[in-house]
Parts: structure tokens; C-alpha cells; sequence
């Protein structure tokens, strides 16, 4: 699953997770995150930042987990952040992106 997220500014990407199976247990939903913060028609990497096991992350079933990634884009260049998810075990699960502009004062 990639989702893209297009003309954003330098911030944070928050990225939520809730593992919805009331009697998942960890290792059954595992997957790696990726991110790509690119120019328009760049060739950049994408760039792994963990594996993510959200059970386990979370402290179990049901309760949310949220990890955030500095991010920092070209803002007159129509670039754009990818986030990829490669499942490892069992399904990728991604509940809610959010951008959050940083200060520039």
C-alpha cells in the first residue's frame, strides 16, 4: 500500500495505527514502513524507518499507536511524501496520516 500526500511544507508526518482485532497477539500484523520525501519527478529512495508490529508497539489490541517522522519538503517544487507499507506478517494496517507544519519563527 502507498499512500501520497502532495505540496506540503517542512514538518512532522504523524503516522496512526490501531490493531482492530480484539484478541490480536504481537507478531501477527508486522510490516515495514517506508518514507519518500521528494521533488516533483525526482528518483529519491525510499528511506525505511521501522518495522512496526502495532500489538506490540501499543501494548496490545485496541489502543492507539502513533510514531512521528521529521519531514522536509521543497515547497515551491510540487514534490511529495510517500509512505509505503510492506507487509511481513499478516496485512499492512495505517488508520490516519497527519501533516503538521513546523514553525519557522
Amino acid at each position: 500500500m502507498t499512500a501520497i500526500l502532495q505540496n506540503l511544507r517542512p514538518g512532522l508526518l504523524r503516522l496512526l495505527m490501531v490493531e482492530p482485532e480484539a484478541t490480536a497477539k504481537p507478531d501477527q500484523r508486522v510490516f515495514q514502513v517506508a518514507v519518500r520525501v521528494s521533488a516533483a519527478k525526482s528518483g529519491e529512495a525510499f528511506t525505511p524507518r521501522e518495522q512496526m508490529d502495532i500489538t506490540r508497539l501499543a501494548g496490545g489490541p485496541r489502543r492507539l499507536l502513533e510514531r512521528v517522522y521529521p519531514i522536509r519538503l521543497d515547497a515551491s517544487g510540487g514534490g511529495g511524501i510517500e509512505v509505503r507499507l510492506t507487509p511481513i506478517t499478516g496485512r499492512a494496517l495505517l488508520c490516519g496520516a497527519v501533516i503538521e507544519p513546523v514553525d519557522s519563527r
